[in-house]
């Protein structure tokens, strides 16, 4: 598993209101070697695009006109059959400019996965956008091998038993 290209390869959503941080984050994530990236100025698209894009991560502004990114989240969730729901958390990292401990809370509280404070630092946003992935990517591999262990362990449970059947009957 080469978690590094799994990690540039992610699909990556970005919802800011404000096309000068959209841009600038979009030209971030580019410039560390992101390629699919969708972004959108509007968050009542954030739904439809989720559905056709399937985004590994969102990036999300919290305060938005139409919808705040709470209202957001609260959406995402009726879409849990999608990919990338996982203990009640959304694949997402809020970025807001509401510092206040509240707004931190309630964003984690709401199920995102990571909080960044505006103005944001390009290397900053880099780090935590790769983190969160690799994170991701790593709690997948570990949930697959865990299927595959049970698996192996009730086949051997299988065998078990037909080995006894068979022991009684040369008995």
């Amino acid at each position: 598993m080469d978690i590094e290209k799994m990690v540039l390869d992610s699909k990556i959503l970005i919802v800011d209101d404000e096309r000068t941080h959209l841009v600038l984050v979009e030209r971030a994530l580019k410039h560390g070697g992101f390629s699919a990236i969708k972004s959108t100025l509007d968050p009542r698209e954030v739904c439809d695009i989720y559905k056709s894009f399937l985004p590994d991560l969102i990036l999300l502004d919290i305060m938005m006109p139409h919808m705040d990114g709470f209202q957001v989240m609260d959406q995402l969730k009726e879409l849990d059959n999608l990919k990338g729901f996982r203990d009640g958390t959304l694949p997402i990292l809020v970025m807001t400019a509401r510092t206040d401990p509240e707004t931190c809370f309630l964003s984690y509280n709401a199920g995102a996965r990571d909080f960044l404070e505006k103005p944001i630092s390009v290397p900053v946003v880099l780090s935590r956008v790769r983190n969160l992935l690799e994170s991701s990517y790593r709690e997948d591999a570990v949930e697959a091998l865990n299927r595959d262990n049970e698996n192996l362990r009730r086949e051997i449970e299988v065998l078990k038993a037909e080995n006894s059947s068979l022991k009684a009957k040369l008995g």
